[in-house]
């Protein structure tokens, strides 16, 4: 299962929706090969049997009219009709060779017909010769002659060639029979088969939409969820990556980063605020924007602190200074007391010896 979680999402769809097209495929050439099998074989039907069936009917029904016109012509009297009976026996002799020749060309592959309706051509050849002798005997008057020959061997060669025509027939209805039998059968395999593919491919449709579901979309609503913490500004979300090859996971992986990224900033962030400049933020490359803009900031951050530490010590190197200066012109106005303390203290001597001068 591992090996289709770590295809391409095109891959996977590929696989999945190929499955179901092939399947598809293989339903639509079952149907096409079962419609085109039946249809030839009820077209095979309809060109064969039903047509050999209907030149056997056609052929028998000539060979009874031949019969009862030749029949007829014994107790017919009329010259006329004799001659019009017998041109209208020899007319049908045409369409009997013809129906004949036809049933040889529809069953040419088919040995034992091929036999059965050689059989039945010599025997129509040596009904026809029989029935011209017929016809001959007839035009001479020797009607008895001819009633005997029709009773007897003509008789005969006639119930051959019915019972031959009735074989024939009832062997292209048994094969109508197999053939109609062997549609069924292929109709029934057919719909056993498109069953079976119909099953697999709901099957394999359901097991790809809740795979591809498990696969794409609940991932993807997973990093939706998170991408929606982060716009709120809650950096606490987890981002599963599950060790996935295909894009969902290279996705998962860059969200992932992303969310650390973010989070080393924020904790950057935490630092500056609590007066440590000592963090640095490293960019992840040149194109990372909030990263460069960042490390600028805290590095601007750190440079100005080192101009008021710098004008700080400075500030103290000038306060010395004048703290000095002060202690000087403090000594200096000690000095200056004393002087005068001094000079007060002589001006007095002098004054008390004007005064003694003076009262001496």
């Amino acid at each position: 299962m591992n090996w289709f979680k770590n295809l391409q999402t095109g891959a996977k769809l590929s696989l999945g929706f190929g499955l179901m097209i092939a399947l598809l495929a293989l339903t639509i050439a079952t149907a096409y090969t079962a419609i085109t099998a039946i249809r030839d074989s009820q077209q095979r039907l309809f060109d064969q049997e039903f047509a050999g069936v209907v030149d056997l009917v056609e052929l028998r029904a000539d060979l009874n009219r031949q019969r009862a016109q030749t029949l007829e012509m014994t107790i017919t009297t009329d010259r006329n009709e004799l001659e019009a009976l017998a041109r209208d026996i020899r007319s049908r002799t045409k369409e009997i060779d013809d129906a004949l020749q036809k049933l040889a060309a529809l069953f040419k592959n088919n040995v034992r017909f091929l036999a059965k309706l050689d059989e039945l051509k010599n025997t129509n050849a040596a009904y026809r010769q029989g029935r011209e002798a017929q016809i001959k005997l007839i035009l001479e008057g020797k009607i008895e002659e001819a009633r005997q020959s029709a009773e007897g061997p003509q008789g005969e060669r006639f119930e051959k060639i019915r019972t031959l025509s009735l074989e024939l027939g009832n062997e292209m209805l048994e094969n109508s029979r197999r053939q109609l039998a062997a549609s069924a059968e292929l109709a029934a395999q057919s719909v056993r088969l498109f069953a079976v593919f119909g099953g697999l491919a709901l099957v394999l449709g359901v097991a790809l939409a809740v795979m591809l579901n498990r696969l794409i979309s609940r991932p993807l609503k997973d990093l939706t969820m998170v991408a929606e913490r982060i716009t709120v500004g809650d950096l606490s979300g987890n981002v599963s990556t599950d060790q996935r090859n295909d894009e969902v996971g290279s996705l998962a992986r860059t969200f992932d980063r992303m969310t650390q990224s973010l989070r080393a900033m924020a904790g950057a962030a935490e630092q500056i605020a609590a007066g440590d400049l000592r963090s640095t933020v490293k960019p992840h490359s040149p194109n990372d924007v909030l990263g460069n803009a960042f490390a600028r900031m805290a590095e601007d951050l750190r440079g100005q602190i080192r101009g008021l530490i710098e004008g700080a010590n400075v500030l103290g190197s000038a306060a010395s200074e004048i703290v000095a200066s002060t202690t000087q012109l403090a000594s200096s106005a000690s000095e200056s007391a004393a002087a005068v303390s001094e000079t007060t203290t002589t001006v007095e001597e002098v004054r008390q010896t004007a005064q003694v001068a003076s009262q001496k």
